[in-house]
């Protein structure tokens, strides 16, 4: 499939640019497609957020003039198409992928090409990542004192060494209430307890489903800090997967 063709009818338009008069612009259209990252099945309901800009000359931090900006959903098929406007060849496709399907996570990444590139390469095939549903137990069983800590920090591939997200959380503390950070936003990547007293439960959904997947944790005790990690587990997006952190 040939990601970029020129479009000459205006029926064929589907997203108005309201940044300049159309006397000026240039279309074409831009196909792709969206997929399982380990399965390559196709995935719908992933958001496309686009932007197409001309990079003002000389900006320290990247700055540009819009000539384009929308959205459009992939299909059934996980596949793609809109009409971009541009003004010259080398300006800048921007664009985001948003996750509208409860069963996958799609990175805030920004991808970036120049219109020129885009007309002589293939889009790549984009990838997102499955859901799958875990239980984190996280309990304190060797307690020193008021001042032990433990923190969650990262959510790691043990096979590819990526990084994935815990979303949809909730928490239920049996115990010492953990640590909550007050920038409006419940549980705000405050995966962490401090206190004698923690005995804590993690729902959500970890966005690396079919792989192996461990948490790296950081221990205080005695003032003593240690850099921890779980047992890898391989995520079935079908069924519930279970941590047990005890420090």
């Amino acid at each position: 499939m040939k990601n970029v063709k020129y479009v000459m009818l205006l029926f064929l338009v589907v997203n108005f640019s309201c940044f300049e008069s159309n006397e000026n612009l240039n279309d074409f259209l831009l196909e792709g497609k969206v997929v399982d990252d380990v399965t390559n099945e196709p995935v719908a309901n992933i958001e496309i957020d686009y932007e197409v800009c001309d990079v003002i000359p000389g900006s320290i931090f990247y700055r540009c003039s819009k000539k384009d900006e929308g959205k459009v959903l992939t299909d059934s098929n996980g596949e793609f198409s809109v009409v971009i406007n541009y003004e010259e060849r080398d300006n800048d496709l921007k664009f985001y992928t948003h996750s509208k399907n409860d069963k996958y996570d799609a990175t805030s990444f920004q991808y970036r090409y120049e219109i020129e590139t885009l007309m002589n390469e293939d889009l790549p095939v984009l990838k997102v990542s499955r859901l799958a549903p875990v239980k984190i137990r996280v309990k304190n069983t060797n307690p020193f004192n008021e001042e032990d800590h433990i923190e969650f920090v990262n959510y790691r591939g043990e096979v590819d060494s990526g990084y994935y997200n815990l979303v949809s959380k909730t928490i239920t503390n049996y115990e010492n209430q953990n640590v909550i950070y007050d920038d409006g936003v419940t549980y705000s990547s405050a995966l962490e307890w401090k206190g004698k007293s923690v005995n804590s439960l993690v729902e959500g959904k970890l966005s690396g489903g079919y792989k192996k997947v461990y948490i790296e944790y950081v221990v205080v005790k005695n003032g003593v800090r240690e850099r921890r990690k779980t047992e890898a587990i391989t995520l079935n997006p079908n069924s519930v997967n279970e941590y047990l952190i005890e420090y």
